[in-house]
């Protein structure tokens, strides 16, 4: 398909067998592992999903398995104060219900959230405790009525973006892996075809390639993008490349199956493989998993606040 003096592009892309193992360094690792369209859109919906999640019953479950979910004892308390909160669920008031109790000889405090008219401040009610644990407890049969189906519905959310999240992982795997120990070749352009798929009001193409292995047997590979530039070659490949012999987009090949391959230019950053066989990225992703970090984070700091880590 391609002639002797084309198969491997640009005389700057290094053939593997001078750097037949290849550095990563960790930054870029993260990039692939953490970035890209599925990684980016998996992750923010992920993210936004866990907000109602939380909200809908799982900070509730969370705190009832790791305090209530041994044996409980009762007793009788009193109600000390009645809180107006800036919270609203279903157009309803939440209010805050504080009350002590004494047990064992000691004298303790709690309060637990409630809709209005439960009870009034001097009532009496029923609380409940964990025996090893007094300083846990809650007012008997007080709750917001959150959870049942409405928190499943919710779980819906976090799921697709976890779908879409363990698809990036596993094509940054993939990449890392053939960027550490695959063959390089150059791909060269055969055309493009429209999906369904939309960013930005701007369509996303298919774009295909066909390549050559060492073998001299012609393989296909295909990029996805929305942005016609991302595979029009390498900009300093020169006009005969560009032009006069087709457009060629350097690509990383399995070479105990060569149809396992990637367009450099598919990978979040873009990564490059240097003279020296250290691989960077050229674009913006070495900053991109910065969002994963945030959910991460954040979903960590608020389990630790429930089980009263912190």
């Amino acid at each position: 398909m391609f002639s002797i003096s084309r198969r491997q592009g640009p005389g700057r892309w290094q053939r593997y067998e001078q750097h037949p193992v290849r550095h990563i360094p960790l930054t870029t690792k993260l990039g692939l592992l953490f970035t890209g369209f599925a990684n980016l859109f998996g992750w923010f919906f992920f993210g936004f999903g866990m907000l109602f999640v939380w909200m809908f019953g799982a900070s509730h479950y969370l705190h009832e398995l790791a305090f209530f979910s041994g044996e409980l004892q009762t007793t009788r308390g009193q109600i000390t104060a009645v809180q107006k909160t800036r919270l609203e669920i279903n157009d309803n008031r939440v209010f805050e219900y504080h009350y002590v109790f004494e047990t064992g000889g000691r004298s303790y405090r709690g309060s637990a959230d409630g809709y209005s008219g439960r009870y009034r401040e001097g009532d009496a009610a029923t609380i409940e405790y964990a025996s090893d644990d007094p300083g846990h407890s809650r007012i008997a049969g007080m709750n917001l009525g959150l959870g049942g189906w409405p928190f499943f519905f919710t779980l819906v959310f976090p799921l697709v973006g976890a779908a879409f999240i363990i698809a990036g992982l596993r094509k940054g795997l993939r990449a890392i892996r053939l960027l550490k120990r695959g063959k390089e070749a150059d791909g060269r352009y055969l055309g493009r075809e429209a999906t369904s798929t939309r960013i930005n009001n701007r369509t996303v193409y298919s774009y295909l390639f066909a390549f050559e292995d060492d073998n001299g047997l012609a393989h296909q590979v295909r990029g996805r993008s929305h942005l016609p530039e991302r595979f029009a070659g390498e900009p300093d490949a020169g006009p005969g490349k560009r032009d006069g012999e087709g457009v060629f987009e350097p690509l990383v090949y399995n070479p105990d199956d060569p149809a396992e391959a990637f367009l450099l230019d598919d990978l979040p950053g873009s990564p490059r493989i240097r003279s020296d066989g250290r691989v960077s990225m050229t674009g913006a992703g070495n900053l991109a998993f910065l969002l994963p970090a945030v959910v991460i984070i954040g979903n960590l700091f608020w389990v630790l606040h429930l089980l009263e880590f912190l």
